[in-house]
């Protein structure tokens, strides 16, 4: 696990598709809430439509199991509730509520934006991490490894799900243990495989996946969005995402431009922008990316990334823009506005149609014409800056005998290494070293390896620094010989000033003690 940064920013209310005047700096202004949905256009049977995404559609609030977390404030008797670990082929997705059963409170913005709390799987002898991508940050201009995980804000009394996105687990598990670094409990839960089922879709309106979840960040707010994704189109040179969006029958009109709330994973991608349409993305399993909302200066490719009004008489239907997928790429799963994940959602070729120009309807609605991309919006979504900007690399986490594997970064458990308050390595470190440094040279990568001696809190914080400094440099003693000529190595230590876990917990202090291995830059 590494640091998640925090990118809080106001939200963008410039149209990505449309013309005319433009509206206030999307980087300095929310958009207002609409007081009423848009006007109803002419629609094919869009009753039978709307009905069609809404049947059965319900958010997952049964708990599994909770896990107690251990902290201060808002933390004391809040507990980590598992709602469902659903496998495919490609990804394990867990959805998780943090609750506190006597009253709601802002969860710690230090741990939230550390991603310190967020749950870990443990299957036979493996441990699984969720998912990273490298952000681009198209404000501050700068990349920043973030976690595939949905963002609490917010303790509520109720679960109101969110999502982490974790490696596949093995076909032969069938029960897993969940842990988070704020606890030393862990709990079993079962394992269900397969997506979860869409409804039955028709041939005007194929229906992929769906997800119904409430708000998890407000808790005034609990009327679910139900929200189908009815197309991951190939579109001359860029990838088009439709989906729709409708309440429960009878709610009153509401603006999706802020729900979820906060910096969801992926608004970083796109300027830390925090609307709600702006956070959606594609998760490339096959090539290892993730692929965002394509933006150009203040224009965020999207059908309106400012007032984004439904209700619960008709769904409406919306678009993305993002990079092209490569053609080896069947299948994706779909990230819902930074807080959830359809699994296994096919990737098909050409638009949606027949089409209704997206300036007459940003939003229309479903069971008539489709909206229709504008070519402006494919064209930035094809450009090769959008390649680094809007396509992320993407790395599985998984720790596998005392080696944490994050790409070419190797996190090793000095408890394996050494024996306590000590820098001398033990008879089992040559097992483990073994393998990293195969590890290392299977990566095919040589040139100077970074490595950094990491401890935990206890003890004085001149000793801790001394001490791992020099475990640093046993491992790269060690390490020489094995990986012969072809590496050099850079050797530090930081002592217990960069923990990836709170020291409050035997399981926190445990991952903070490591070494770090980075591979040639």
């Amino acid at each position: 696990m590494k640091r998640l940064a925090s990118s809080l920013v106001a939200l963008a209310a410039l149209a990505a598709c449309t013309t005319g005047p433009t509206p206030t700096d999307p980087a300095t202004s929310t958009p207002a809430p609409s007081a009423t949905a848009p006007a109803t256009p002419t629609a094919v049977d869009a009753s039978s439509a709307t009905e069609l995404v809404r049947q059965g559609a319900e958010p997952l609030t049964t708990v599994l199991a909770s896990i107690p977390l251990q902290g201060e404030g808002s933390l004391t008797g809040a507990t980590l509730d598992i709602l469902e670990v659903r496998v495919t082929d490609a990804s394990t997705v867990v959805t998780f509520a943090l609750t506190h059963p006597d009253f709601q409170a802002d969860f710690d913005d230090r741990l939230r934006s550390t991603n310190e709390w967020a749950p870990a799987l443990r299957a036979g002898d493996g441990v699984y991490w969720p998912a990273k991508t490298v952000m681009y940050n198209n404000v501050a201009n700068l990349h920043d490894r973030m976690a595939l995980v949905g963002q609490p804000y917010t303790l509520l009394a109720a679960p109101r799900g969110m999502f982490a996105l974790f490696a596949p687990l093995p076909a032969s598990v069938t029960e897993v243990e969940v842990l988070s670094p704020l606890s030393d409990d862990t709990v079993s839960v079962p394992v269900v495989r397969g997506p979860a089922t869409a409804p039955e879709g028709t041939a005007d309106i194929p229906a992929l996946g769906q997800v119904t979840y409430a708000d998890p960040n407000d808790a005034d707010n609990p009327v679910p969005v139900t929200v189908t994704v009815h197309g991951v189109r190939r579109v001359e040179d860029a990838t088009v995402l439709y989906y729709s969006a409708v309440l429960p029958e009878g709610s009153e009109p509401q603006n999706l431009a802020t729900f979820g709330g906060g910096s969801t994973v992926l608004a970083y991608a796109v300027g830390g922008r925090q609307s709600w349409p702006l956070t959606m993305g594609v998760v490339d399993h096959a090539n290892h990316q993730a692929h965002t909302v394509a933006f150009d200066a203040y224009r965020a490719q999207v059908c309106s990334p400012g007032d984004v009004t439904v209700d619960g008489e008709v769904a409406r239907t919306c678009w993305a823009a993002m990079p092209g997928l490569p053609e080896n790429v069947t299948r994706v799963d779909v990230i819902i506005g930074g807080q959830q994940a359809i699994q296994d959602v096919p990737v098909e070729d050409g638009p949606l149609t027949p089409t209704i120009p997206n300036a007459d309807d940003p939003f229309p609605v479903l069971g008539g014409p489709w909206p229709e991309i504008p070519a402006e919006a494919l064209a930035v979504a094809a450009r090769p800056d959008q390649a680094e900007k809007a396509v992320l690399p993407l790395v599985d986490v998984v720790t596998e005998d005392a080696i944490t594997t994050s790409g070419q970064q190797l996190d090793l458990d000095t408890t394996v290494l050494f024996a306590y308050n000590e820098a001398t390595l033990t008879p089992e470190a040559n097992a483990v070293l073994t393998q990293v440094a195969e590890q290392i040279q299977g990566f095919d990568n040589p040139g100077q390896l970074t490595l950094t001696g990491h401890t935990d809190a206890d003890g004085s914080s001149s000793d801790n620094l001394d001490l791992s400094r020099r475990r640093a440099q046993a491992v790269a003693d060690a390490l020489a010989p094995l990986l012969g000529d072809g590496y050099t190595f850079a050797v530090d230590g930081k002592g217990e000033a960069d923990p990836i876990a709170p020291n409050t917990t035997e399981t926190g202090k445990a991952l903070n003690r490591r070494v770090t291995i980075l591979p040639p830059s």
